[in-house]
């Protein structure tokens, strides 16, 4: 068993924490698959905040992520998953099954035909980036 865990991860905080250490607990090694800086600002209209090298150094020396990939098909998730070969796709609750899939390009077919299971995390995010920012923005 194995996980794929899609996402930027600009600032890492303690919701994405538990997020891996579930996913790991539960299903096995975690691949992350990063966005890339380019496929960010194209995304949220401004570059992320770490750059996509800064965020690899700092994933890889989490003790529950195995690796980090990148999301080569930016808004298509497939061909980084293919490369992971993930048993399952884990994502946060803040995400329903719907809007992932949508996110990551992926279809039921898809799914099916590689022997992956789509998995919302049970518990809360205490907290999301965008709420550090604003905080940082407020100081």
């Amino acid at each position: 068993m194995s996980v794929y865990i899609g996402g930027t991860y600009d600032i890492l905080h303690s919701g994405h924490l538990r997020l891996f250490r579930w996913a790991e607990a539960n299903f096995g090694p975690v691949t992350i698959g990063l966005n890339s800086d380019l496929f960010v600002e194209r995304y949220k209209g401004k570059l992320p905040v770490m750059r996509y090298a800064e965020r690899v150094d700092i994933l890889l020396e989490l003790r529950c992520v195995y690796s980090v990939i990148p999301n080569y098909g930016c808004e298509d998730s497939k061909p980084a998953i293919l490369i992971a070969k993930p048993t399952y796709i884990v994502c946060g609750s803040d995400w329903t099954r719907e809007r992932q899939m949508k996110q990551m390009g992926l279809t039921e077919e898809f799914l099916t035909e590689n022997g992956i299971t789509l998995v919302i995390f049970p518990g809360s995010l205490p907290i999301h980036s965008s709420d550090i920012k604003k905080r940082i923005l407020e100081q």
